[in-house]
């Protein structure tokens, strides 16, 4: 039986299944995503927090942002281009101890749909006072990877698990890498001027 067409009608409505899943027409956004490979979103005040990923469907020489919540919306801290497959590199800077939700936009343009990435929460620590030793110590350890887990060791300092309850670290995580970079400082303060001997290249290259 033939049916006519309405004018009212959706022309989507009578497209045969799998139309809509293709290239989109020319002068069309195209879908896009964000994938985040790594992130560093635990630091102390004045180190580099980093978030690295790729803009889907790989695209170069694209604006992303890395943005953090507060008051008044959402504000942009750091931007880069996107390089080859997509490929970009976000680092920031902070001074102002807190906790933030963070996220990776990226606007769109007339080709591409903007897209965002929800990141979690970007915390700044505070700066234990003299832990310019500590700080020396932690960069000769791990390069200042916080969360670095390399069992039998792990954190900044590279604890091995033993050491690190025995230090006292017990009372915040079960392993160093699960504390906060505040939380490390604080025990390598504590457990290294009577233990020294547990440092034996990086502590005497620090001192």
């Amino acid at each position: 039986m033939y049916v006519p067409i309405m004018l009212d009608q959706p022309v989507t409505a009578l497209a045969p299944a799998g139309i809509l899943s293709a290239a989109p027409a020319a002068g069309a956004a195209a879908n896009t995503a964000i994938v985040v490979r790594r992130s560093h979103l635990n630091v102390l005040a004045g180190q580099t927090a980093t978030v690295a990923g790729t803009l889907r469907p790989d695209l170069p020489g694209r604006l992303v942002m890395l943005q953090t919540l507060g008051r008044h919306g959402w504000s942009t801290v750091s931007r880069a281009r996107t390089r080859a497959r997509g490929y970009f590199q976000l680092r920031y800077v902070s001074s102002r101890v807190g906790h933030v939700r963070a996220r990776v936009r990226f606007a769109g343009d007339s080709v591409d749909l903007g897209a965002h990435r929800r990141l979690g929460w970007l915390n700044v620590n505070r700066v234990e006072a003299g832990s310019g030793k500590a700080m020396c110590v932690a960069e000769r350890e791990s390069s200042l990877r916080w969360h670095l887990s390399d069992p039998p060791y792990s954190g900044a300092f590279q604890f091995t698990d033993e050491t690190w309850v025995a230090a006292g670290g017990g009372r915040y995580s079960s392993t160093a890498a699960a504390a906060t970079p505040t939380e490390q400082v604080e025990v390598f303060l504590a457990y290294e001027p009577s233990h020294p001997g547990a440092w034996p290249v990086t502590v005497p290259a620090c001192s």
